[in-house]
Order: structure tokens, then sequence, then C-alpha cells
């Protein structure tokens, strides 16, 4: 059985602490999709086959837009997928539309598209919302 150990850059950067605290309040899950994610310690005891994704840690306001860098409240579990689809967009309901929308296998907008259209007032999520993981 793998296990998955933390980064030394990871660990570097927010400290091995920080990790499992964020890992402890997220549940082993994705804050924003839900998908299970491995254990990010040496001692997990998560079975690499049953893992969906990796375990990352995403800022939830950008320190690109201001965010604390290591602020505990600034900081989310999410799987590896969520995080780089979010990238450094401050607006998380666009990754709500991404979600909602490969749910339904509907074609998929950039975020300039997705900016373009919300400025021109149309709401894409109130036709099927989408909850995240930790609004449940």
């Amino acid at each position: 059985m793998k296990k998955s150990k933390i980064s030394r850059n990871r660990a570097k950067r927010f400290g091995v602490s920080k990790i499992q605290e964020i890992w402890n309040r997220c549940g082993g899950r994705c804050e924003y999709c839900g998908k299970r994610m491995a254990q990010p310690t040496s001692d997990s005891n998560t079975p690499i086959e049953i893992v969906e994704s990796w375990f990352t840690i995403d800022h939830i306001i950008p320190t690109s837009k201001g965010g604390k860098k290591n602020d505990i409240n600034n900081l989310r579990g999410a799987c590896r997928e969520c995080n780089n689809r979010k990238s450094a967009h401050l607006d998380i309901e666009y990754l709500r539309m991404h979600l909602l929308f490969e749910r339904e296998g509907w074609p998929k907008f950039s975020y300039d598209q997705y900016s373009f259209l919300v400025s021109k007032g149309h709401c894409l999520n109130r036709l099927m919302p989408y909850k995240f993981h930790f609004e449940k």
C-alpha cells in the first residue's frame, strides 16, 4: 500500500501542523467538489487505490490579489483539479459554474467569457445550482 508524503517544499511553505489542520478541517475531501484525497502525511492510512485525487492547498483569496499567504483562514483543502481550475481567480463562482457545466456535460466557458456574460447581467448558475462540498 503506497502512501503520500508531505513534500519538502509544501512543508517549508505552510508548515506540517498547518497542513494537517487543513486536512482535518476538510475531512479528507476537496472542499469544492467533494472528491476523496490522499492524506498528505507519511503515516497515512488511506490506500492509494481509493484516492480520487491528490491533496493541495488553495488560497481562497489568491496572494496575487492581496490574500494572506499563510493565514489559516485563507487556506482551503482542494483536489489538484479544482485548485488548477480556480487558478488565481478571485471569483469562486467561476469554479462553481465550471463544475456545474462539467456535471451536466455542457460546453465550458473561459474565465474571460464568463466575466463578460456576468458583466452583462447573466447568472449562469441559477439554472441548476451547484453546491460546493463545504456548503453542504
